[in-house]
């Protein structure tokens, strides 16, 4: 069992320090971050596999680490799980709609609404699941819930600097997310 999870821990760090980063820093190339969004990138500039590779390994690696975070600091139930599936769903799902309201007023609304479900959801999520978590008496939590509350904090300064959601938002809480959920999955580990 051991060197299926040390060869697991390795995954998640490739993921979370060297892949989410690539593709996240790779709209450095396409356009100016805090003007442009991911969205623009694979609609206006024509990438939309580049979206959809950003959008789905953002989404699949918040799943699975978000659910291996929630088996680890039982402080929820198990149903959570559910919720959490629809919520990363959603985020692929955005990615996938093309967003021009010019030709698809009522597609590019889904864009949004979906995109929003998701990210919005899913960042609420993980606050009460630290929140929950600190309650339930797991007081290492606490300077992870510190963190998340900065990472937070620097995405909504960036969307409020902006007016609009921007790909510094989106890189930022994405990168972050990356290293956070990696760190809050292993913490236990390095303790051993």
């Amino acid at each position: 069992m051991k060197p299926f999870i040390h060869n697991q821990r390795f995954w998640h760090g490739c993921m979370a320090f060297l892949l989410l980063p690539v593709i996240n820093l790779s709209a450095l190339f396409y356009v100016d971050i805090f003007y442009q969004n991911q969205s623009y990138i694979g609609n206006e500039l024509h990438h939309p596999l580049y979206l959809m590779i950003w959008g789905s390994c953002n989404a699949f690696y918040f799943f699975t680490m978000t659910r291996a975070c929630l088996k680890q600091y039982f402080c929820l139930p198990s149903s959570v799980n559910l919720f959490l599936f629809l919520l990363c769903m959603s985020m692929i799902t955005s990615v996938l709609l093309p967003y021009d309201p010019q030709t698809y007023p009522t597609i590019s609304q889904w864009h949004v609404r979906l995109a929003m479900f998701g990210s919005v959801g899913y960042a609420l999520f993980v606050f009460c699941f630290l929140f929950y978590a600190f309650i339930y008496g797991y007081g290492q939590i606490r300077p992870y819930f510190l963190f998340y509350v900065l990472l937070c904090f620097i995405s909504l300064y960036g969307f409020a600097l902006h007016g609009a959601v921007t790909s510094f938002t989106e890189i930022t809480y994405s990168m972050g997310m990356g290293i956070f959920l990696y760190h809050l999955r292993y913490h236990r580990d390095r303790q051993k």
